[in-house]
């Protein structure tokens, strides 16, 4: 989960940037490929995962 949802963040994030800024769209793009590459991406990832798994099975449920 949490590799989507950062992903499509970031990628939302770049085409809203790169929408207004045509000629600089190329290294937009390649600064966004570069942080999903960065170790404070899994970090990031690792915390959206945690918090989606509280939401998705809290503590005490059966199921």
């Amino acid at each position: 989960m949490g590799e989507y949802t950062y992903g499509g963040a970031l990628t939302l994030g770049a085409k809203v940037a790169a929408d207004r800024l045509p000629l600089a769209a190329p290294i937009i793009n390649k600064a966004i490929e570069s942080t999903k590459a960065m170790p404070f991406s899994e970090r990031i990832r690792s915390w959206i995962n945690e918090r989606w798994g509280t939401v998705a099975n809290p503590k005490g449920s059966n199921e």
